[in-house]
Order: C-alpha cells, then sequence, then structure tokens
C-alpha cells in the first residue's frame, strides 16, 4: 500500500437524536442511509475493502450512542 497516500477513513454514524437512519460517509463524502445498523456496516466494511483493493489503506470507524468515536478492524477474508 502507499503510505504517502495516508489512510482513508469510512465513517459510520449513530442515528441522531430523534431520527432512526443509520449513515455511512465514505471518502470523497458520498452518504448513504441505513434502517438497520447491521446493514450500515455491512455497507461500510464493503466499500473499505473496494477501496482496500485498489491498493489504499481504509479504517471503518462507528459512533457510539455517547458520541466516541470506536476503530472497527475490517473482517479477515
Amino acid at each position: 500500500m502507499n503510505d504517502k497516500m495516508g489512510v482513508l477513513p469510512v465513517f459510520i454514524f449513530f442515528p441522531a437524536m430523534n431520527e432512526r437512519m443509520w449513515r455511512v460517509v465514505v471518502p470523497g463524502g458520498e452518504r448513504t442511509e441505513f434502517a438497520r445498523e447491521g446493514q450500515a456496516v455491512a455497507f461500510a466494511f464493503s466499500s473499505a475493502t473496494a477501496l482496500k483493493n485498489r491498493g489504499r489503506a481504509v479504517k471503518v470507524f462507528r459512533e457510539s450512542q455517547a458520541g466516541h468515536w470506536i476503530h472497527i478492524p475490517l473482517p479477515v477474508s
């Protein structure tokens, strides 16, 4: 992987107060919404894996209910 390019983050946002949609933001700012957490995580992993397969370093972060960011390692395939 090319370390000069840096790590690309993929963010999974916890639903905002009075909302029910999980949001995933990928590098480039594209935002996708999901009704279930599992769908959001699967999409984030899929997006991160596609970027990783193109030679980029990627990390997935999930927001907790308290607003903290938690790094979620990509599954080993």
